[in-house]
């Protein structure tokens, strides 16, 4: 029950090991600025495969059809904010990129907030949350905040500054693949595209990630153990061959004497003594290969 017990504890020690590790992963990925494209999104898949093992690459140009649809331009973004009236700061990326519009058009100029209004997203049923929103193919531009900051923003005049393009690049997928036994397939896929959000996003990137890693391992032990009962295997094999001519040799040796010296086996038996090392002798040699026969049977 004792070694139950600790068994248990350790599973559950790893388990907890492991949890501590996917919140790590989540933490350093959350405030990345992902998108379709990109560098947060490349810089998303260089740390997932840092923890899932070799990770392919798949790469799709911007422009190209794929299935039913057509790869956008890859956006990249180094700033973005609005300034109230009175100067002060309404919104950045550098806060949270949820307040950007995804695949947001560049944009500084200066209006009034009635026309600000049109660019700006939140969630009235949700007066504390920032919503997420993107534009990958309407060129335009927005920002989103809470419906709570939303209905304070006075009167006046805005100025607003998205530091951004758009231009050629390429969609990627990276791809980690188990052969195994049988012939049927098993597919877990995820999506990396969402920026600073856990349950609809970094949840799939970092279980996938650690569940790769988990199968790696596993597949490791399974070549360990395999290769492990190879080798007892031929050492079995190798002690019973070893073990046969141990108890042959005697034997022959003493047929080649008889053959050369008849009546040289009935004298080792012809006294007390003689008989009872003879006996000795040929009780410790089957004992020796019945041992390793059982040997042999726990191997198998």
């Amino acid at each position: 029950m004792t070694h139950a017990r600790s068994s248990a504890d350790l599973a559950v020690a790893d388990i907890v090991s492991r949890g501590h590790d996917m919140h790590r992963l989540a933490s350093e990925l959350f405030p990345l600025t992902r998108s379709l494209t990109g560098a947060g999104y490349r810089r998303t898949l260089e740390l997932l495969e840092a923890v899932s093992g070799p990770m392919q690459r798949h790469r799709f140009a911007t422009g190209e059809r794929v299935l039913d649809w057509q790869i956008p331009p890859e956006w990249t973004i180094r700033d973005a904010w609005i300034k109230a009236p009175d100067g002060s700061t309404v919104v950045t990326l550098a806060e949270c990129n949820l307040h950007v519009v995804g695949y947001s058009t560049p944009v500084h100029r200066r209006l009034a907030l009635t026309e600000l209004q049109q660019h700006l997203h939140s969630l009235p049923e949700q007066p504390t949350a920032i919503p997420y929103r993107t534009s990958y193919y309407a060129g335009q531009w927005g920002f989103c905040l809470t419906d709570e900051q939303r209905r304070t923003l006075p009167d006046g005049e805005y100025e607003v500054l998205i530091d951004a393009d758009l231009g050629p690049g390429a969609v990627e997928l990276g791809e980690v693949v188990f052969e195994g036994s049988g012939d049927g397939e098993v597919l877990l896929w995820t999506y990396c595209c969402h920026p600073s959000m856990a349950n609809n996003e970094l949840s799939g990137p970092v279980v996938a990630a650690h569940l790769a890693a988990l199968l790696r391992e596993l597949a490791a032990s399974g070549e360990a153990s395999d290769r492990a009962e190879r080798d007892a295997r031929a050492a079995t094999a190798q002690a019973r061959f070893t073990a046969w001519v141990v108890l042959g040799l005697p034997l022959a040796g003493a047929l080649l004497a008889e053959l050369a010296s008849p009546g040289f086996a009935v004298s080792l038996v012809a006294t007390p003594l003689s008989a009872w090392f003879a006996f000795l002798a040929a009780l410790l040699q089957l004992t020796a290969l019945v041992c390793i026969g059982r040997l042999a049977g726990g191997a198998r």
